[in-house]
């Protein structure tokens, strides 16, 4: 996992973020207070590898309710509501990266991805193209946009 993020300043909109999936109870609260920020997205990341997907999103959950920002945790929470079948959830943590970390191409190749599954074709162009535009070394981006071209019959720029 790559660097863990500055917290930045974000608006209140921000730290509201709730995904009802990850809701933590006050015993997780209490066990979760003693962590640092770290050892939090260690935990989820942790949690995820071993598909325990519920307590990760509790440990994303309970990241986001502290103030914290973080672009990979929006796009692994992400992950989880999407493949918690919370797809809502998930596009709006990959646009809050986007809007918080508009360098970073995760999220922009997540939500593309998302976007060609829902058949939001040209949406999901704009956002894969985003994401290699940023990382032209991001090779899913290119296997995606490569797919999302050659179901739209665009077959000689799919190659």
């Amino acid at each position: 996992m790559k660097g863990f993020g500055e917290k930045k300043e974000v608006n209140q909109q921000s730290k509201n973020l709730s995904y009802t999936q990850g809701s933590i109870s006050k015993q997780e609260k209490y066990e979760f207070n003693n962590l640092s920020k770290d050892q939090i997205i260690k935990s989820a990341f942790n949690c995820f590898s071993t598909g325990d997907i519920l307590q990760a999103s509790r440990y994303y959950q309970y990241f986001l309710d502290r103030g914290f920002v973080d672009s990979e945790v929006f796009v692994n929470y992400g992950a989880i509501m999407r493949k918690l079948g919370k797809v809502d959830e998930a596009i709006k943590l990959y646009k809050k990266s986007i809007d918080l970390f508009p360098d970073k191409p995760a999220a922009y190749s997540n939500l593309g991805n998302l976007l060609s599954t829902l058949g939001k074709t040209k949406e999901a162009e704009g956002f894969l193209r985003r994401a290699i535009d940023l990382n032209p070394h991001f090779e899913n981006a290119y296997y995606n946009l490569g797919n999302l071209l050659h179901e739209i019959g665009d077959y000689k720029e799919a190659e």
